[in-house]
């Protein structure tokens, strides 16, 4: 006899039972019943991943998650980040995996809400997650200094040190608008230069990832920890 043993609506095992007599009564019946709800829980808390206690590097009101490749590890009191699934947003991560020992601090939206978000790797100290994970946590904020989305996408590229004809070249607009879209980035950030412009944005961390560019810029910026 099997018994389908089932937790939360999501199989988690067969319990298969045999005897010495072709068939099962009614009392073996009910003692299979009584056992199969207690074992498939223990199943399940058996095969779940312990959640992660990372709460002393993850600021308080943030989402967090620890991506392992293709895997993804809950934290101990955070749910995962909204925009986790986002193809453009997993290429990012893709490229912060081929940049190892380095930190990226920056900026996404999702759905109208904008969240700063880090993607740090853990250390091999780390042994639940092998040492080779990266953690995400991101918390929703305002843009600051009153940035638009596009003046922030100009502002990163300043920030990679491209010049106005680039700019215009990736975002198909016209040297006057990225002109005046500069201007505008160095008013709102009192700079004197674009370069100084540049240089707040790194600072601050005011930086958004690029699906237009091959690695979404995350090689230029990132940095060490």
């Amino acid at each position: 006899m099997s018994v389908h043993l089932v937790f939360g609506g999501e199989t988690v095992g067969f319990l298969h039972l045999s005897a010495m007599r072709e068939s099962f009564g009614n009392a073996e019946r009910t003692i299979a019943a009584a056992v199969e709800p207690a074992l498939a829980r223990w199943l399940h808390q058996e095969h779940r991943a312990p959640l992660l206690e990372l709460s002393a590097r993850v600021p308080r009101g943030s989402s967090a998650v620890v991506v392992d490749g293709t895997r993804t590890r809950e934290v101990a009191g955070y749910e995962p980040p909204p925009f986790l699934g986002d193809p453009a947003f997993t290429r990012v991560l893709d490229n912060v995996r081929l940049d190892r020992g380095r930190r990226l601090t920056a900026w996404w939206p999702d759905r109208g809400q904008w969240y700063r978000f880090v993607v740090e790797p853990m250390h091999c100290d780390d042994r639940a997650t092998g040492g080779a994970a990266l953690l995400v946590h991101a918390l929703p904020e305002e843009l600051p200094a009153g940035l638009t989305r596009r003046e922030v996408d100009v502002l990163t590229c300043l920030a990679l040190g491209m010049d106005d004809a680039s700019i215009a070249g990736l975002f198909d607009i016209s040297l006057r608008t990225v002109h005046s879209h500069v201007e505008a980035v160095r008013r709102r950030t009192a700079s004197a230069s674009r370069l100084e412009a540049a240089a707040w944005a790194h600072r601050e961390g005011v930086l958004h990832p690029l699906a237009q560019l091959p690695d979404a810029g995350v090689g230029r910026l990132s940095h060490r920890r």
